[in-house]
């Protein structure tokens, strides 16, 4: 009897400590620590509705790590990781002990800040997190980094807003941070206000010399696109994705998330963008492949690009000068900036047109799984780090099979970036996942070297 009685209290606490890991897991991000986004949007709902009983302000403060991706490609991912966990402790060092730090994307964190005595206090909170953020250089080895952080602030309306409203708020701020211009008086410590209306209010920071290099690059055209292709199962080329890069002499070959967001800087995202839609159908002409191999060029749209006036009319200009036909041509756009407002009407327009659109780095945004599947789209992508959990831990595996059977009984397509190891590429293979991407198969490379990769393969594309 003494040894069933400390066998049954045994497991008890033994399911307890499991049922405690679970919810912890269930609400925080696991590589910082701090909340995701379903804690985010509980603890937003807990403080609208006491600042509708207290009259205390809140404040919602979204916070974007510029040229994030620059540092995976540059460093590697293990690397991203250590620098978004010691961003993510800077944060929590710099807010209050009342307020709520959360990761609700691949290098997106917000801040909810409750109770504030004044709205100038969540102006005060968010020059310290600038502060803490890009005040010394982050160490990863023999690499030091010099942090540069966009944040952008919502102040609530409680009897307006709701979480989706006051996020939304906040990321519209953080954009048009990124757009206005560079003035004195918008660099960090200036005088950037805060208003008690609900909406957005940025919070700028110091000018970067690397844009006027940049405008000077795309002035003169000394941008490029390389090519990596997307492999399915049988080994036939599913797809093949063009990548910004910029080789200068100063600042060496630079990939596509720090010119992107050096682009917006300077108000060029929109041209920036329908450059590289020019350019990749340009090259998809240019392939020599048989006449029963049809793989579309994927690329990349950003979210202001995604919403902005024009967009989808010229995408449809583009494609008739090209003369290239909707099913050649795949868009990618990331689970995060499908939450921007506007954006679910332009992909229903896409979608009657039938411009296949595919969300990039699923299960990464924040996005729930039931709005997922109802977004009028083609496909999804998985991302690298849920590609890397493949070999680090067994809950990755059941992660992406989930995510590839969810793919296959919505009749989307299924693909993943990031494939490095035979192991990685065998297991999505495995699990029905229509094509990969990554180092088990290329590296992206200029258009000579794929023009050879191609010619190597034969006119059948395999």
């Amino acid at each position: 009897m003494r040894d069933s009685a400390i066998s049954l209290v045994t497991v008890a606490l033994e399911r307890e400590h499991d049922i405690a890991r679970l919810a912890h897991q269930a609400t925080h991000d696991p590589l910082t620590g701090v909340g995701n986004r379903a804690a985010l949007l509980d603890r937003l709902n807990v403080v609208l509705a006491r600042a509708r009983r207290t009259s205390r302000a809140v404040a919602v403060l979204f916070c974007d790590l510029d040229g994030f991706k620059a540092v995976n490609d540059q460093y590697g991912h293990d690397r991203g990781d250590r620098l978004l966990v010691e961003v993510a402790n800077r944060i929590r060092g710099a807010v209050r002990p009342s307020d709520t730090v959360s990761r609700t994307g691949g290098d997106e964190f917000v801040v909810v800040c409750e109770d504030l005595g004044s709205p100038e206090q969540a102006h005060q909170i968010a020059s310290r997190v600038h502060e803490a953020v890009e005040g010394s250089p982050v160490e990863l080895g023999e690499a030091h980094l010099d942090i540069r952080l966009s944040i952008g602030v919502a102040l609530a309306d409680p009897v307006l807003d709701d979480p989706d409203r006051l996020l939304r708020n906040a990321d519209l701020a953080m954009y048009e941070m990124k757009q206005r211009s560079r003035a004195p008086s918008e660099v960090a410590g200036g005088d950037a206000g805060v208003s008690r209306a609900s909406g957005p209010v940025a919070l700028g920071r110091p000018i970067d010399p690397f844009e006027d290099d940049l405008s000077r690059a795309i002035a003169e055209g000394a941008l490029e696109l390389h090519q990596q292709p997307l492999v399915g199962r049988d080994g036939s080329l599913a797809g093949v994705e063009v990548l910004l890069r910029w080789q200068d002499e100063r600042h060496g070959l630079l990939g596509p998330e720090r010119i992107v967001a050096a682009a917006a800087e300077l108000g060029l995202s929109a041209a920036l963008g329908r450059w590289v839609r020019r350019e990749a159908l340009a090259l998809r002409r240019q392939w020599n492949l048989g006449a029963a191999a049809r793989p579309p060029v994927h690329v990349n749209v950003g979210g202001g690009e995604l919403v902005a006036d024009g967009f989808v009319n010229d995408l449809v200009d583009d494609l008739r000068a090209a003369s290239i036909g909707p099913d050649d041509l795949v868009l990618e756009v990331r689970e995060a900036n499908l939450l921007r407002p506007g954006a679910r009407p332009v992909l229903v327009e896409l979608e009657r047109l039938a411009i296949p659109v595919i969300v990039d780095g699923v299960a990464q945004g924040g996005l729930p799984l039931d709005v997922l599947a109802a977004l009028p789209v083609r496909g999804i992508k998985l991302a690298p780090g849920l590609v890397r959990r493949i070999d680090d831990e067994p809950s990755g595996v059941e992660v992406v099979r989930s995510l590839v059977l969810l793919a296959h009984g919505l009749g989307w397509h299924s693909m993943a970036v990031g494939v490095e190891t035979e192991r990685q590429r065998a297991v999505l293979f495995g699990f029905g996942i229509d094509a990969v991407q990554g180092r088990a198969v290329t590296m992206p490379v200029p258009a000579e070297a794929f023009s050879r990769w191609l010619g190597d393969r034969g006119s059948d594309g395999r």
